[in-house]
């Protein structure tokens, strides 16, 4: 009787030991988790940091000659620029030319007015796009895949 109280009492002692140890794994997972969920975050901030200087850059290197831009306002999902053109169809061109960037979708034309200044005519116009990064869309991770469930086995 004693020996069986022996092993119960050192079976108790090492059940309390990896209480402590499981206890402590499921601390630093946490950890872990928190620490990747931050460096994630910093991944995707530092991928958008240049986005700004790539979209001014895109704006100007898509414009064709005779239109020129007076106004453009950006935040992290969308843009509107106001400019001139001296035709329809530069600003037509305009709008394609940037429908082709990998930072722009849904470009889209909101107001074009005739505007005359002395002798001088021209389009004043407006238009919206939303904001693509195309390096943040490819650095996202893929969707984790479905799991299946396991065969039930039937004992033999």
């Amino acid at each position: 009787m004693n020996q069986e109280r022996q092993l119960l009492s050192r079976a108790q002692e090492e059940k309390n030991q990896l209480q402590y140890v499981i206890a402590k794994l499921d601390e630093q997972q946490k950890k872990k988790a928190s620490l990747l969920m931050k460096i994630g975050l910093i991944n995707q901030l530092k991928a958008q940091q240049d986005i700004a200087v790539r979209i001014m850059d895109e704006l100007s290197q898509r414009l064709p000659e005779c239109v020129w831009l007076n106004e453009v306002n950006f935040d992290s999902t969308s843009i509107q620029v106001r400019g001139n053109a001296i035709s329809n169809n530069l600003i037509a061109d305009y709008l394609r030319n940037l429908e082709g960037s990998p930072y722009f979708d849904n470009v889209d034309l909101k107001d074009s007015t005739l505007q005359t200044q002395g002798n001088d005519q021209f389009l004043s116009f407006a238009l919206s796009a939303t904001v693509v990064n195309p390096r943040v869309q490819a650095a996202a991770p893929p969707p984790p895949p479905a799991q299946k469930p396991m065969p039930l086995r039937r004992p033999q």
